[in-house]
């Protein structure tokens, strides 16, 4: 598998010797197999899986995130706000100006962006993540840290994440840096394009690679709309758009029959391990790197 050369300041995590290694690593299915249960299990909350999509979404939430773990009291220049949110959106072509503001009033609605306390007359209101967005971030990377002591045992960071509730802002604020830089791992892997900008793109694919029984290869699953549908809160219509979107970019082969079967092609394996893989990488990196903050 071919990953993107990226930048020299990302090469420590990214580069294609790590990545394959990781890979490579005994325990690095079970890694991505905890991680697509926990993902799932998180997605079943339609609210959730609504505010978080497609690949715009979730960066809306993670940049807000991001952007309040950087506030710092009475800088004016720090903190969330739903200027420097578009502002950050508009840098990458995430989202259109309308999507976000859309996008925002749903979080809003759902009660995961609240305004921040009056700090006098600012012109720009500041925002806050509310506890209940906070703890589905924070049950985001608990899962992944979890399954990144699967491939690389004895870190600290699951204990500091329970024990030190600033860990999680240091955490948020190391990843705050390199997104905003570095958006998207479609950059590195095109595969993921099919995945990024449709609704379910992300979880579908997920379940696919969770259907796999035994070691995750490519090989033929059963994957029924209607009974996905239900498990999953998609509609039987969006599911199809899914798996044709990945089947036009060469990761799977919808098969004919009365009952769906999906025959899961090389390059969806090889996409959906090196993002794992990477992923965990880079969360390595964070981790290390909040820790050291902490500890000062």
């Amino acid at each position: 598998m071919t990953v993107v050369q990226p930048s020299p300041a990302l090469a420590d995590a990214l580069d294609e010797a790590t990545v394959t290694g990781m890979i490579g690593h005994p325990r690095f299915q079970d890694a991505v197999r905890h991680i697509g249960t926990r993902y799932l299990a998180l997605h079943a909350d339609w609210t959730l899986h609504k505010t978080v999509a497609d690949e715009g979404r979730y960066l809306i939430s993670q940049y807000a995130i991001c952007l309040h773990a950087g506030y710092v009291p009475g800088r004016a220049d720090t903190g969330l706000t739903l200027a420097r949110l578009i502002r950050q959106c508009e840098a990458f072509g995430i989202m259109s100006h309308g999507r976000v503001e859309a996008t925002v009033s749903l979080l809003r609605k759902t009660g995961r962006l609240l305004d921040a306390p009056s700090e006098g007359s600012r012109r720009s209101r500041r925002l806050v993540p509310s506890p209940a967005m906070e703890s589905e971030f924070r049950d985001r990377l608990r899962f992944h840290l979890e399954a990144l002591e699967l491939v690389r045992p004895g870190r600290d960071y699951l204990r500091r994440l329970e024990a030190d509730p600033d860990f999680f802002w240091a955490f948020e604020r190391y990843r705050g840096a390199l997104v905003a830089t570095v958006p998207s791992l479609r950059l590195r892997l095109p595969g993921l394009t099919a995945l990024a900008h449709i609704e379910g793109g992300y979880l579908v694919t997920m379940a696919l690679i969770q259907s796999i029984e035994g070691p995750i290869r490519p090989c033929e699953v059963g994957f029924p709309l209607v009974e996905n549908a239900a498990r999953y809160n998609v509609p039987r219509t969006q599911l199809r758009r899914v798996l044709e979107s990945l089947e036009g970019v060469g990761m799977i082969e919808n098969l004919e029959g009365r009952v769906r079967r999906v025959r899961i092609l090389p390059a969806a394996i090889e996409t959906m391990q090196a993002w794992h893989a990477i992923r965990l990488l880079r969360h390595d990196r964070h981790g290390a790197r909040a820790a050291a903050e902490r500890d000062g």
